[in-house]
């Protein structure tokens, strides 16, 4: 149709909901947040959420609602209830951060099972930017972990990273179940 092959037909189906889908999410979040006055975090915890997921892939939901509900679950976690923990230095931030990155490396991506299989070229490149993604944090935890102006941004970053990669373990495993 139109030129393009079922593959790409597929893909831009796939991209055009998912899109609509996102900007939906972003907005009623958006919303939330700057209702309770933490629209700031909620903006460092979708920059990075939104990458990790674009390259990392995850779990997916079968239904927009439970998306939403899971989506707002994670941002709720990461910045409002997690960064309440206190952890003990930014060495042990920076030694899950490592474990992170490489469990990201290892088992990622897992992409939706709703789009097209992507070619291993594409999941090379994928698995590199998460890598380097992931890495940079670390370098900025390690360089800014005693500014005290941005460090509700680092906890928020480092509970996201975290549960990022907790919900990629998770698809992993269900994914090989299918």
């Amino acid at each position: 149709m139109y030129g393009y092959s079922d593959y790409e037909m597929a893909l831009i189906k796939y991209s055009v909901t998912a899109m609509l889908s996102e900007i939906s999410k972003i907005v009623i979040l958006s919303i939330f947040y700057l209702f309770i006055g933490k629209f700031d975090l909620f903006v460092a915890f979708l920059a990075l959420l939104i990458f990790l997921r674009i390259n990392g892939g995850g779990y997916h939901c079968k239904h927009y609602i439970t998306c939403l509900m899971l989506t707002t679950l994670i941002s709720v976690l990461a910045i409002i209830v997690l960064p309440l923990i206190s952890l003990p230095n930014y060495s042990i931030m920076i030694c899950v951060l490592i474990v992170c990155l490489l469990v990201t490396y290892c088992i990622g991506p897992v992409p939706s099972p709703f789009r097209p299989n992507p070619d291993m070229l594409l999941i090379k490149r994928c698995n590199i930017k998460c890598f380097l993604v992931i890495l940079t944090f670390i370098i900025i935890v390690s360089i800014f972990n005693s500014n005290n102006g941005i460090k509700p941004y680092l906890v928020v970053g480092f509970w996201t990273i975290t549960l990022h990669t907790l919900q990629l373990i998770i698809a992993k495993i269900l994914r090989k179940g299918d």
